[in-house]
């Protein structure tokens, strides 16, 4: 679609969708060899006020020459990035992920781990600094399975930051960012906590030579009960 030299897809209207699969085979330092299959499905649809993304993949492998299922992750994502007014922009973000770790000790031991996320951002672009309020929650639940006896553990994390970047005229850009990001267990609220986080550091944006961001992260937690 479009650039000749780019990845294919799929045209649907005014959505362009790219499907990919791979399989992959490793070997371990024995010769042994494990089979992985990844597949992958990208949905991308722009207009000039809106713009929808979204991602699935699944991949999966075996654990021992017997082909007993091992490691497997599944992951789902969807945003909407919207244009509120000249300046002002609403992001919309959800995600699902699966993963699954077959442990070769204890034998027959997986670990197992589900998160869902789901966050709202409104950004607003003045001409001396932009300003960006997001706000969410991500829920999560870990099973480890033992032979020996199971755990479990289900804990949700509700968030809010409010980050300033100023202007330069150049592709580095200074910031600064607040954050609340406790954490809250459904069963063991002995081990919940409150957190703060105070980031400052240079952001080069992602079209240029150097892209992406580097800073300094302050963290400050604290528990409901230090002892647990």
């Amino acid at each position: 679609i479009g650039d000749p030299y780019g990845r294919k897809g799929l045209s649907l209207g005014s959505y362009a969708i790219y499907p990919d699969a791979a399989l992959i085979v490793s070997a371990d330092d024995k010769g042994r060899l494990t089979p992985s299959l990844k597949s992958m499905l990208h949905i991308l649809k722009r207009s000039g006020r809106h713009s929808v993304e979204g991602a699935f993949s699944i991949k999966g492998d075996f654990a021992d020459d017997r082909l007993r299922p091992g490691d497997m992750s599944v992951n789902a994502e969807l945003g909407i990035d919207r244009k509120l007014a000249p300046g002002v922009s609403l992001e919309l973000d959800t995600s699902y992920m699966f993963d699954r770790d077959a442990l070769l000790f204890p034998h027959d031991a997986e670990d197992r781990e589900q998160r869902v996320d789901a966050y709202a951002g409104i950004e607003w672009r003045t001409p001396y600094a932009d300003i960006k309020f997001d706000t969410g929650a991500a829920l999560t639940h870990i099973d480890e399975l033992r032979s020996a006896g199971d755990f479990d553990a289900t804990y949700v994390e509700p968030d809010a930051a409010l980050r300033l970047t100023a202007k330069t005229g150049t592709t580095l850009r200074p910031f600064v960012e607040a954050a609340y990001v406790p954490r809250r267990y459904v069963r063991d609220s002995s081990r919940d906590y409150d957190g703060y986080e105070l980031i400052l550091g240079l952001d080069a944006g992602t079209s240029g030579p150097v892209s992406g961001e580097a800073g300094i992260i302050l963290v400050s937690q604290h528990y409901a009960d230090p002892q647990a």
